[in-house]
């Protein structure tokens, strides 16, 4: 429910700006991210009517656009080796804004000699060097945001020990591939914010290509009434149950958007949505869309 909510609100975001939607799959662990599921997502939000321009773009395809882009960090100084456990820098962190650990960049300043001493016995990550500056921009639904990157970031990790990239590297490369000049995501990612900012700098001082100035929109999460963001690890109710529910791709959005106050309630009760929510299209929601509306750190859902 969380992810169909976060997409609502990046269609309407985008068409809002008169812009567009860009599909992106982001199955960079491929392994884990079997291609049916990419299908079958894509065929329900085309049953919801949530369009997007242009052919899907998947990052498993895309891993010689990773490695160049992590090379000329590299060769420009703004990456490096980092031999650190997820409990070593865990233990020697404490978490920032919620539940977010920073790393305190134990192998920041590794020796050469240090480095291959450390190598001959255990793999290394790569961290991106971030700046040691503080970031701000307009968050198109949560207003002014000011972080500092060392203090509430920290390095994120650019390939991890395994080989694999990772996502920050990752949707940076994709963002400036595929033009992007809107990013819409939920509000716990907002500290990647001036992360992927700072990697976008690097990048374009490289031999990628200038990106466009970026709009970011964190939306509200969707949590429970005890404030627990909604998972469908946690048996938490799907799409798809909804769909089987509702029948109608009308009836599921004006059931996320009544529960998450995007139309009036107009005195209805739980029973009453659970039984015959209203029914919407987007383009409906659209009409009365204003970003102002979508202010909030979560959205507390005491009935699904």
């Amino acid at each position: 429910m969380g992810n169909l909510y976060a997409m609502m609100l990046t269609w309407l975001a985008a068409h809002y700006r008169n812009g567009y939607v860009v599909m992106r799959i982001e199955d960079i662990d491929y392994a884990r991210c079997k291609p049916q599921f990419a299908t079958e997502a894509l065929k329900l939000l085309e049953w919801l009517g949530l369009t997007w321009e242009g052919p899907e773009v998947y990052q498993h395809q895309r891993l010689d656009l990773y490695r160049e882009a992590f090379e000329d960090l590299r060769r420009w100084g703004r990456a490096y080796p980092c031999f650190c456990s997820r409990a070593d820098w865990h233990a020697a962190s404490a978490p920032h804004r919620g539940d977010h650990f920073v790393y305190p960049g134990t192998c920041r300043n590794l020796t050469p000699q240090e480095i291959f001493k450390k190598s001959q016995v255990k793999s290394c990550a790569w961290r991106f060097l971030v700046s040691d500056d503080e970031v701000s921009f307009t968050d198109l639904f949560q207003g002014p945001q000011t972080l500092s990157l060392p203090r509430d970031c920290g390095d994120p990790i650019l390939i991890r020990s395994d080989g694999g990239f990772s996502y920050q590297l990752a949707v940076c490369v994709d963002d400036i591939d595929q033009g992007v000049t809107q990013v819409v995501r939920g509000c716990d990612l907002v500290e990647s914010t001036p992360v992927q900012m700072d990697i976008l700098s690097a990048l374009s001082g490289c031999s990628l290509s200038q990106y466009h100035p970026m709009e970011y929109c964190h939306t509200p999460l969707i949590v429970d009434g005890d404030g627990r963001r909604l998972a469908k690890r946690d048996g938490d109710l799907s799409v798809i149950h909804l769909a089987e529910r509702f029948k109608t791709p009308q009836r599921v959005l004006g059931y996320i958007a009544a529960i998450t106050s995007m139309i009036p309630l107009d005195g209805k009760d739980a029973s009453t949505l659970r039984e015959n929510p209203p029914e919407v299209t987007m383009e409906q929601l659209l009409e009365r869309f204003s970003p102002q509306d979508y202010c909030t750190a979560q959205i507390p859902v005491a009935f699904i």
